[in-house]
């Protein structure tokens, strides 16, 4: 991905809206507003291309009920890890509809192996969990670890955020998406000063509006070019579909 490691500050993002706005001094919208405005967008972005990448490496709660990072939008995969930590000693953990425990022995779930259910086929002869599948049902931000999970120590989820770390004012702005952020905002503070100046914000708006509307406006430019491929990626598919294996 061409998404890169630059980052913009957030206070240089803030000035550009306030200028734009001819709120220098925030004296009309105020500097909060300009901030959840930025907080706005990068979560619209974020929905958008995922690209705010975080992980978490905890222990598995003996109840074996873990709770879900808050601001978790989507997982990428989850995995059990020994006390170590080592790659070598992990396994995936898999989600099974439908099942909830409540910290006690086994679990509630529409499929157990032996269903109690004449017109169901039954896949074993018990209700007991295999102990070589690890698996957890997830419901409200929770994940209900099957018994057989207590065999790991570690629990380790890289997913998504929410595109900010935190709600303070102390995040900042990837590179490859400035332009369309601070548009974004420029949006959302032209229609708070609409009726103020409805002359000048009407064609802020417009001008703005094609900017986060139109394909080749800031807003669809930046998600595409965080999705393309960069030079390395390009050279290692290349690389792995046609040279790996094969001999000159």
């Amino acid at each position: 991905m061409s998404s890169g490691n630059a980052n913009i500050a957030l206070s240089e993002i803030v000035t550009a809206v306030a200028q734009e706005m001819r709120d220098e001094e925030f004296g009309r919208l105020g500097r909060p507003f300009y901030v959840s405005a930025i907080q706005r967008a990068l979560g619209e972005m974020n929905k958008r291309t995922n690209f705010f990448k975080k992980e978490i490496i905890s222990d598995i709660p003996a109840n074996r009920i873990y709770e879900l990072p808050h601001d978790l939008t989507e997982k990428d995969q989850i995995y059990l890890l020994g006390n170590d930590c080592g790659v070598m000693n992990s396994t995936i953990l898999f989600v099974k509809p439908n099942m909830v425990h409540f910290g006690g022995l086994g679990y509630v779930a529409q499929n157990k192996g032996l269903n109690l259910d004449g017109l169901q086929w039954s896949l074993d002869t018990t209700q007991l969990p295999p102990s070589c599948l690890f698996f957890a049902g997830e419901r409200m931000g929770k994940l209900y670890l099957s018994p057989s999970c207590l065999l790991w120590q570690k629990i380790y989820i890289p997913y998504t955020g929410i595109g900010v770390d935190c709600f303070g004012e102390d995040f900042v702005v990837p590179f490859w998406c400035r332009e369309a952020i601070t548009d974004w905002a420029i949006h959302r503070a032209a229609l708070a000063l609409e009726r103020e100046d409805p002359q000048f914000m009407a064609r802020v708006i417009a001008r703005k509006e094609g900017e986060l509307k139109s394909p080749s406006g800031t807003w669809w430019t930046a998600i595409g070019d965080y999705k393309r491929m960069d030079k390395q990626t390009r050279y290692d598919s290349i690389a792995y579909n046609f040279r790996f294996g094969h001999f000159p």
